[in-house]
């Protein structure tokens, strides 16, 4: 049965999901509703995947070995997308690079398959944080006044600025840990579906400012 922060989870991501089409439909989308776009079918259709296997015992470790491999390329791409500097761009593009070849390398020769991968992991979360203070710091430095609270890529990248520094350290430890009990088990899925509940809110708030001030997810 799914608790009260995984049945809003859903009904988020279904309603991200449905703004993202909208916007599309309206011709108001840039790349970066395409790319949200493309995050909201694939986190939808993982997650209902994912409670189905769960339900026959079966282990999903690698659904979300990939997933994560995926979700983080997706928003790393639609981070660059905001960013005017050549140098930050370029930088992110690098990165990727390094981080899709260490975890496809381990997914592929170091147990990807029954082992979740905490350093991939939180090495493409780094990569994200460290992209959105790049954006953080063009959006202060912007030479023109700006409303930030209008503005829908503050609210996007905010989201995941949250979502990932707190991923590195919650995921870490989870990892060390050996056979855990049943009520640490129970608190950690607990954060960890409040964390999806809160980005995906954030995330519904960008693509309404979006819709409400007729903007585009960029700052250019």
């Amino acid at each position: 049965m799914l608790s009260v922060y995984q049945r809003y989870y859903f009904y988020l991501i279904t309603f991200a999901l449905l703004l993202s089409v909208y916007i599309i439909i309206r011709k108001k989308a840039s790349a970066n509703n395409y790319l949200l776009l493309a995050i909201n079918t694939i986190s939808l259709g993982v997650e209902i995947y994912a409670i189905s296997v769960a339900k026959e015992g079966k282990p999903t470790v690698f659904l979300y070995n990939l997933y994560n491999l995926a979700e983080i390329n997706l928003y790393l791409l639609i981070v660059r997308n905001l960013l005017a500097g050549l140098n930050f761009k370029k930088a992110i593009l690098y990165a990727l690079t390094v981080f899709n070849i260490i975890a496809i390398a381990r997914l592929i020769f170091f147990e990807g398959a029954t082992i979740f991968d905490a350093l991939s992991y939180a090495i493409g979360c780094f990569i994200l944080c460290c992209s959105c203070i790049f954006y953080f710091y063009e959006l202060f430095e912007y030479k023109y006044a700006i409303f930030i609270l209008q503005e829908s890529s503050f609210w996007l990248v905010t989201a995941l600025m949250f979502y990932y520094t707190l991923g590195i350290p919650i995921y870490g430890v989870w990892t060390s840990f050996i056979d855990p009990p049943k009520f640490i088990i129970q608190n950690y899925l607990l954060i960890i579906d409040s964390l999806n509940f809160v980005v995906y809110l954030l995330i519904n708030l960008a693509l309404l400012c979006q819709i409400r001030y007729n903007k585009p997810i960029t700052l250019r």
